[in-house]
């Protein structure tokens, strides 16, 4: 009996630290870890941005796109050039010159346009955070969400910043989100000395199906919607970067490697040279989508038979991407 209460107390004390929010706190309060756009932390910021704008309402397809700001607006420090605006499930991506790399803590912070609301709610519209080494293949950072999940925050409504981790806008204009390399999931494709690529993803805060998005745990993420207005969505600041490796103007990037036979027949397999072992490896079709993965260890035959004919992209660790044609 003794152990009964035990267990309901600790069950009591857990769900207390749930609803209270178990996560760092809004900027500037004791334990937060927002960086502020003048902390003196920055080594560069963001020099090239793409964007691809999300819809006013994801629900009307046939809607026309977000347009507020451009994507110069999110290159620079914060504060300095406006925003651009994503819209659901837009999405801009930063390139870095030097590339980012994993140093000690946080290695670069994302900066939204957020605002205070009122008690312990701040207007938040949140987004995935995803990098890459080679521009091909991206690593989401884990988000978590502990918030309401049954009804739906309005338009103009507030988020607990305590119930939100690991996504970009959790801090309000003017502080940015931090995050650390260290904290991706392993992952082959990325070198954390080299990460020249930073992905932010829009949330698409509605909770009904099918466009509800989901956290790393597969619970429900709710942030305002509908946004059906030109600066709906996601509005990126800038990316600022606290740790960066050293810009190598030399070509010391491995020479392309010669794989046959070249073009494939429908079934066969693609022999790689001995000399690229072990080495992940990874089929896409020209919209990045992946096909086929694995890793070339004692075998030296990359099995093509699930694949159909066309022209597919075969990515060998860090060699050149190259094209091979299926008949």
């Amino acid at each position: 009996m003794k152990v009964y209460y035990i267990l309901l107390y600790y069950l009591f004390i857990s769900s207390a630290l749930l609803l209270r929010g178990q996560f760092a706190p809004r900027a500037g309060e004791p334990g937060s870890t927002a960086i502020a756009a003048q902390a003196g932390v920055w080594t560069g910021w963001a020099h090239t941005c793409e964007v691809t704008r999300g819809y006013l309402d994801i629900t009307q397809p046939s809607n026309d796109t977000t347009s507020a700001g451009t994507p110069e607006s999110a290159l620079g420090p914060a504060l300095e050039n406006g925003v651009v605006s994503l819209g659901d499930g837009g999405h801009a991506i930063l390139t870095f010159s030097p590339p980012l790399m994993d140093g000690a803590g946080a290695d670069f912070a994302v900066f939204e346009n957020g605002f205070y609301y009122l008690d312990s709610l701040d207007f938040l519209e949140l987004a995935f955070v995803e990098v890459s080494s080679d521009g091909i293949h991206y690593v989401r950072f884990p988000t978590q969400y502990l918030g309401d999940t049954a009804n739906q925050i309005g338009s103009f409504e507030g988020i607990d910043t305590r119930k939100i981790e690991g996504f970009a806008g959790k801090y309000t204009s003017g502080w940015g989100t931090p995050f650390d390399l260290s904290q991706l999931p392993s992952n082959p494709w990325i070198n954390p000395l080299s990460v020249p690529y930073v992905k932010i993803m829009d949330v698409i805060g509605i909770l009904d199906t099918p466009w509800v998005s989901k956290d790393v745990y597969h619970r429900k993420i709710n942030d305002p919607w509908p946004t059906a207005f030109p600066t709906g969505g996601f509005d990126l600041d800038a990316v600022g970067a606290i740790h960066q490796g050293v810009l190598n103007t030399e070509n010391t990037a491995p020479n392309p490697i010669v794989c046959w036979p070249q073009p494939l027949k429908l079934g066969e397999g693609l022999n790689v040279p001995v000399n690229v072992l072990p080495q992940p490896w990874t089929i896409t079709d020209l919209q990045g989508r992946i096909l086929e993965q694995g890793i070339v260890e004692e075998i030296l035959l990359i099995n093509f038979k699930n694949i159909p004919s066309g022209i597919f992209c075969l990515q060998i660790g860090n060699y050149p991407a190259m094209r091979i044609c299926v008949y």
